[in-house]
């Protein structure tokens, strides 16, 4: 169902970008703030690749 895969979709980039919020702040050292935000899309484009959206099948 799309409505179902919407969701899914929404919840999981919601989530990802409030863990790229905390890694944001994340200054103890000057590379892993920035390190761990790449690490955190990268994660984001693998499963938003596993799951696509198919309106038409």
């Amino acid at each position: 169902m799309i409505i179902i895969d919407l969701i899914y979709n929404l919840s999981l980039l919601l989530a990802l970008s409030i863990l790229s919020g905390f890694a944001s702040k994340l200054n103890k050292y000057r590379w892993q703030g920035p390190t761990l935000q790449g690490i955190i899309f990268g994660v984001a484009v693998v499963i938003g690749m596993l799951n696509p959206l198919n309106i038409v099948p």
